[in-house]
């Protein structure tokens, strides 16, 4: 099988005898995995329950698309049409996960207005929709950062074949951008001009 590009992420549970079987059908591939146990991250059934319509495991998704369970998987492999399924975009990241570390490492107060922050980086073109299609939101939605795509011209809408990255990696180059447009308003005395005021700016007054 080619190597896989994209995310795939599995729901679980322990002593799960079709989620092992899931398991085994991507380790013989070789194709990596993420793996959610629902014993370990409880809060976590909600959000699968809400996306999948289904209470059962395991439940498997290939990049933001529902695949299904063990028996939806095996179908595909025994029809020769997994690999066609195992598609993504290069060098993205899930904007939910973005939420989520917000909220845990930098203490914003919720995810609401986690997803205000990624807006305003959207809006400041620090990062956009893999296709442009969407706006920032808490949702399984693939985005990149400025500098990650590549435009085949300049009105050429992108076409990208992805590895969503960790959102620690993210935000550390989110961190350094902001840093960077943040000192060109610095002045010698180390404050922000208040007539180049940028929105990441944390002046006071």
């Amino acid at each position: 099988m080619a190597a896989f590009q994209g995310q795939v992420l599995l729901f679980t549970i322990t002593g799960c005898p079709f989620c092992s079987r899931s398991r085994k059908v991507l380790a013989d591939l070789q194709v990596p995995f993420v793996e959610v146990n629902l014993d370990h991250y409880p809060d976590r059934r909600y959000e699968m329950q809400e996306k999948t319509g289904r209470r059962t495991v395991p439940q498997i998704f290939f990049n933001s698309k529902h695949i299904g369970g063990f028996d939806d998987l095996k179908k595909l492999y025994d029809s020769g049409s997994l690999e066609d399924e195992l598609k993504g975009y290069k060098n993205s990241f899930v904007a939910r996960d973005l939420v989520t570390w917000l909220v845990e490492q930098k203490k914003l107060p919720s995810r609401e207005e986690a997803v205000k922050q990624g807006l305003e980086l959207q809006a400041k073109h620090f990062i956009h929709h893999v296709t442009f299609d969407h706006e920032f939101k808490d949702e399984w939605l693939f985005f990149r950062l400025l500098g990650d795509g590549h435009l085949k011209a300049l009105n050429a809408k992108l076409s990208y074949a992805c590895i969503p990255r960790p959102a620690t990696e993210v935000a550390e180059d989110l961190r350094r951008y902001i840093l960077e447009i943040h000192a060109d308003f610095l002045s010698e005395d180390g404050y922000v001009s208040r007539f180049a005021a940028h929105p990441f700016s944390t002046t006071s007054g």
